[in-house]
């Protein structure tokens, strides 16, 4: 028989108009200080999971794509003979 273990499920948060990270439990988050990459401490405050607005997991320093996952964007590249830089504003 294999004893069963529980995930722990770590979650960035904002409460009172700040982000921390936090250990999920049932409806109950646990803050912690410090990064969830190294090795996070308790600060002892808990909050209600409806009291917390759940935030995506980390804050990425940038995003790269490639738009070569459709047939128009690979002969648009291909043509153009080079990778195009997309910046998301519209250019004439």
């Amino acid at each position: 028989m294999t004893a069963k273990t529980e995930t722990q499920k770590y979650v960035r948060f904002e409460i009172a108009g700040r982000a921390a990270y936090g250990l999920w439990s049932g409806d109950t988050i646990e803050e912690l200080k410090g990064s969830i990459y190294t090795e996070p401490t308790p600060t002892g405050a808990t909050f209600h999971l409806k009291q917390a607005r759940l935030l995506v997991p980390c804050e990425p320093s940038k995003v790269l794509a490639a738009g070569l996952n459709y047939a128009s964007h690979q002969v648009f590249v291909t043509s153009a003979g080079r990778w195009v830089h997309y910046t998301g504003r519209q250019t004439n």
